[in-house]
């Protein structure tokens, strides 16, 4: 099945948040000293990795595209990809404020604004695919989401104490 403009468009964004994702938490924890922070920031990078691939997946099956197949690549090793300017400003102002984050709570409230970013793309997706399968596969990245939200608010109030 074909599917439309706006759905590949919502799959190639997604795409790339989660690679921008994947970078951030990787680039964060290493402004951390908490070692049960920096396996929690370690954690998020793995589940945006999965996330990156089903998404990858769901793209090439519907495309068949040579397009990410670098990405794929890069993913699968150690090292952080590069980030280039199609990864969106949001995503470049982000990893610039992390890299230079002393402070845990400045790192968890950049992680909280790219979760909700996160979720919003997702559910957005989720509401107006035609496709089943892609909506599932939105579905269920947005639940991953709203538990990553969870997860930093529940992070950031223990800091606050």
């Amino acid at each position: 099945m074909t599917l439309s403009t706006e759905a590949l468009d919502y799959l190639s964004r997604g795409i790339l948040s989660e690679i921008a994702a994947y970078i951030f938490y990787k680039t964060g924890a290493k402004n951390l000293d908490d070692k049960k922070l920096i396996d929690i920031m370690h954690h998020f990078a793995d589940e945006e990795r999965k996330h990156f691939l089903t998404l990858e997946h769901q793209y090439d099956q519907h495309v068949r595209s040579e397009k990410w197949v670098t990405y794929r690549d890069i993913m699968n090793k150690d090292g952080l990809p590069e980030i280039g300017e199609d990864m969106g400003e949001r995503h470049v102002r982000r990893l610039s404020k992390v890299k230079d984050a002393t402070d845990i709570m400045d790192i968890l409230e950049l992680a909280l604004e790219l979760e909700h970013d996160a979720y919003d793309l997702y559910k957005e997706g989720a509401e107006k695919a035609d496709d089943a399968d892609l909506r599932k596969t939105f579905e269920y990245l947005t639940q991953f989401e709203l538990g990553h939200i969870k997860n930093v608010e529940q992070m950031m109030a223990e800091h606050k104490k």
